[in-house]
């Protein structure tokens, strides 16, 4: 029980990371509609791109990118839009903290779902990195953020 309290904190440290710059670094490195072009400027920069997009999520447009380097080493942001301009922000860490080399993590098929704050989360990792998915919620909101993972 206690490793799994302990994997736990750490999945709840990456999204709080995440949720950190996206309050803080707020600017696009690159704005465009077209996801290959941002795919392109991400590896351009050295930042860790993403194997493969939920369901849901691939089937959204693309509005920008960004990347940066922190504490867990290189972070790339890809910013999709759906209905109702609802933009989702995807973070793709570069590699995974030691603690979770022995599965702490799920996989993209069963993400684990979060709510932080005004933020929606999903958790997973996959080949290594990291990923945490998020939206903002308005209060009164209950967005399913489940839904981007199903086809």
């Amino acid at each position: 029980v206690r490793r799994e309290l302990l994997a736990a904190a750490h999945v709840l440290d990456l999204a709080e990371l995440a949720i950190n710059l996206s309050e803080h670094h707020s600017t696009m490195g690159l704005m465009s509609p077209d996801y290959a072009k941002l795919r392109t400027w991400i590896a351009a920069q050295g930042g860790p791109l993403p194997e493969e997009l939920p369901p849901g999520l691939a089937k959204m447009g693309v509005i920008g990118c960004q990347t940066w380097k922190t504490s867990r080493g290189k972070v790339s942001l890809v910013c999709f839009v759906g209905e109702n301009m609802q933009v989702a922000h995807l973070y793709v860490f570069e590699q995974m903290p030691r603690e979770f080399e022995k599965g702490g993590v799920p996989s993209v098929a069963e993400p684990r779902l979060e709510r932080a704050g005004n933020w929606s989360l999903a958790v997973w990792q996959d080949e290594g990195r990291g990923y945490v998915l998020g939206w903002a919620v308005e209060d009164g909101q209950v967005p399913d953020i489940g839904r981007l993972f199903r086809a």
